[in-house]
This record gives C-alpha cells, sequence and structure tokens, in this order.
C-alpha cells in the first residue's frame, strides 16, 4: 500500500481514502488465515492445547488470549466443515474399502465428563474421515455409513455385525488375531511363540506384495499366502484340545474361529488389507492429544477436532504440506460455492488448484506477498 501526505488550506475538510479489505481477509477478524493455521496444527496436529500456546504467545512479541484463539478455530469450523461432510459423502458413494475403528472422547459436562466416541474411517486412498458420536452402537456407525455398501475393514466388536447382514462385506484384520496370541505369551509362551511365528511369515507375505501391481497382486498374494493359513489351520487343530477353558489362549482360538471367514478376504481382492493397523494409527494422534488436555470442554470442541483432524490427516495421505493447505483453503472457502466443497478436500485440491482462476489465485495469495498495488491518495488534513 502506497501513501501520500498532502498539506491541506485551512478549512478544507478532512477525508481518508483506505484501500479496499484484500479478499483473504475475514470480516470482523483480525487474524490472517495464515496465523489461524498455524493455531489449528499446534493444537490438532502437535498437540499442544490452547492454554499452552496462549503461555507461548509473548515470545513471539504479542499476547494471544486462548479464547482469542477459540473464536478463530469456531470461525474457521464454520468455513470448512462442509468440506469434510463432502468427503464422508463421497466415501460412502465411491469407495471400494472403508476400514475403521474408533475410541473414547471425554466431554466435559457437570459432576462427571461424557463419554463420547471418535470413528475414524479411511476410504481407499481417498479420505480420511473423523467423526463423533454419542454412542457406541450399531445405530450410531449405520447413520454414519449411511449407503455404503463395499467391504468393511474393522475388528470383531459387535457393533458392525448389523452392518455385515445389511449386505456390506465384513474383512476382518489380522493383527488382532496376532494381538490375542501375544496375550498368550504370559500363560502358554510356547504355544505363543508358534502362533507368532505363523503369522509373522503371512505379514511378511503382505509387506513383500504390496508394490505388486493389480490384478497381479490378487494372485500373487493368494498363491504365496494359501500355503500358510493350511500351516495355521493344521495348528490351531493341534492346538485345540490343549486349551484350558476361560483362558487367553482358548480366547484366541474362539476368537479365531469366529472371524474365520472374515479373515480370508483379503485372498479374493487384492486391494484388501489383512490388518486394520492404519485405523488404529490415525485415532492415536487423539489417545496422545487427552494426556495433553484430558477432555473436550464441550460437544463442539470435539466437532472441530473430527473436522480439523480430518483435513490434516488427509494431507498427509496425500502428501500435501498442511500449513500451505490449510492457508490457502481458508482464504478461498468463503467465496467458494457450498455445493462444490469436495474439490477444496485433499484429493482433490492439487488439481481444483490449478484450475483456479486469475481472481481465486489472488485470493488465496497471501496479501503481503500480493502483487503491490497503486492505492488512491490518503489525505489527511494538516494545521
Amino acid at each position: 500500500m502506497t501513501t501520500k501526505w498532502v498539506k491541506l488550506e485551512p478549512g478544507t475538510p478532512r477525508r481518508i481514502v483506505a484501500a479496499e479489505t484484500p479478499p483473504s481477509v475475514w470480516p470482523r477478524t483480525m487474524a490472517d488465515p495464515s496465523m489461524i493455521a498455524q493455531v489449528m496444527l499446534a493444537k490438532y496436529d502437535l498437540l499442544l492445547p490452547l492454554h499452552r500456546q496462549e503461555r507461548a504467545s509473548p515470545r513471539q512479541g504479542f499476547y494471544l488470549p486462548r479464547s482469542t484463539q477459540c473464536g478463530w478455530l469456531g470461525e474457521a469450523y464454520d468455513y470448512v466443515y462442509r468440506i469434510v461432510d463432502a468427503m464422508m459423502v463421497d466415501a460412502c458413494a465411491t469407495a471400494h474399502c472403508i476400514a475403521t475403528d474408533a475410541t473414547g472422547a471425554p466431554v466435559r459436562q457437570h459432576g462427571k465428563c461424557a463419554r463420547w466416541h471418535v470413528f475414524v474411517f479411511l476410504a481407499d486412498r481417498d479420505h480420511v474421515i473423523f467423526r463423533a458420536v454419542r454412542d457406541h452402537t450399531s445405530a450410531s456407525i449405520a447413520t454414519l455409513l449411511g449407503t455404503f455398501k463395499g467391504a468393511l475393514l474393522s475388528d470383531a466388536a459387535s457393533i458392525y455385525e448389523a452392518l455385515h447382514r445389511d449386505g456390506r462385506l465384513n474383512v476382518f484384520c489380522w493383527a488382532h488375531v496376532r494381538r490375542y496370541f501375544w496375550y498368550c505369551r504370559e500363560t502358554d509362551p510356547a504355544i505363543a511363540d508358534e502362533a507368532l511365528a505363523i503369522l509373522s511369515r503371512l505379514f511378511q507375505v503382505e509387506r513383500e506384495t504390496r508394490d505388486v501391481p493389480m490384478p497381479a497382486r490378487t494372485a500373487e498374494r493368494a498363491r504365496r499366502a494359501r500355503p500358510i493359513l493350511e500351516i495355521f489351520d493344521a495348528w490351531i487343530a493341534r492346538t485345540r484340545p490343549r486349551a484350558t477353558p476361560r483362558t487367553p489362549l482358548a480366547a484366541a482360538l474362539t476368537y479365531y474361529d469366529n472371524q474365520r471367514d472374515g479373515l480370508r478376504r483379503f485372498l479374493e481382492d487384492g486391494r484388501l488389507r489383512i490388518d486394520n493397523n492404519l485405523s488404529e494409527q490415525q485415532l492415536r494422534n487423539l489417545v496422545l492429544g487427552r494426556r495433553n488436555w484430558t477432555f473436550f470442554e464441550n460437544p463442539n470442541g470435539l466437532r472441530w477436532y473430527t473436522v480439523f483432524r480430518s483435513l490434516i490427516a488427509s494431507c498427509a495421505l496425500h502428501g500435501i504440506e498442511p500449513q500451505e493447505y490449510l492457508e490457502e483453503i481458508l482464504r478461498l472457502a468463503p467465496h467458494w460455492s457450498t455445493t462444490r466443497m469436495l474439490e477444496l478436500s485433499p484429493k482433490y485440491w492439487v488439481a481444483t488448484r490449478a484450475a483456479l482462476t486469475a481472481h481465486e489465485l489472488e485470493i488465496i495469495r497471501r496479501p503481503w506477498e500480493a502483487s503491490k498495488a497503486v492505492v488512491p491518495e490518503v489525505v489527511e488534513a494538516a494545521a
């Protein structure tokens, strides 16, 4: 911005002519989206609570109250939550396989914390989506997944049984089988080690065939995995008579027997993973975060977490730098059609950004990096 001072004759009316506000600046908000993105990443990626950011802010030369940060995050949520909603609709409509898991999310209320639950959904290699629900029930998960009819990769929790009966293909996790036998090491170490040795070969096949292109991967992985599964079934048959009821070994054998069909789905489709570890890894951020902030202050804070975390995790999925991405969509989203929000998701952002008009590129450009515009004279009366 350029400023020119002009000395006026006595009695000349005073007037100030200022440049228009850049379109990337939010109304009634003093912070630039770059600062808001930084606060967002510090809290939802680096797990730094707002009160700690408040305490650290004077080191940057200014005091930033947590109440101000909350106001920024609330405004950002109103601009971007539709992006995550569109990602969920797209996942249910197009995904071949959705992997899911859940963890508890305590929300503060009078007397004691209410136990909410956060589900994560990994839709192929397209989206990572977090959703919060009050109840960990079949009705909740059915509502979240809506019309999705593809393969559902999950653990063997009872809440998923209704989904499997409703036409979705159940795919179960070999990592859970391995975990059950790991728990047997204290009571039956020799037997547990035998099971873990066999299962390690299965996971080795998974790693070695991961980069085989489809459809060859389906045949190659099945060819190498079937002999291992036959060995494991024979071992299960020999071991079952040695299991004492109500022991970890008995629980491991029962778990395998009950999930046997779902554990073999991967033989039919090379696109399916043999484990659900990626879902559990996505939830680790929330589990670690609970150690820093203990609980969510209210359900709105939990919803903010699920939306912002969905965008950050999806950026990692697609190799996008989250700071730059969040800055640009926070500038652009207020000007974007609500019927085209999916285009702003990390999956489509590279293509969307490449197709932006000159005006839209000007919006996402940082104001201090924009081309210098000549501003009308700023006139001030002088005595």
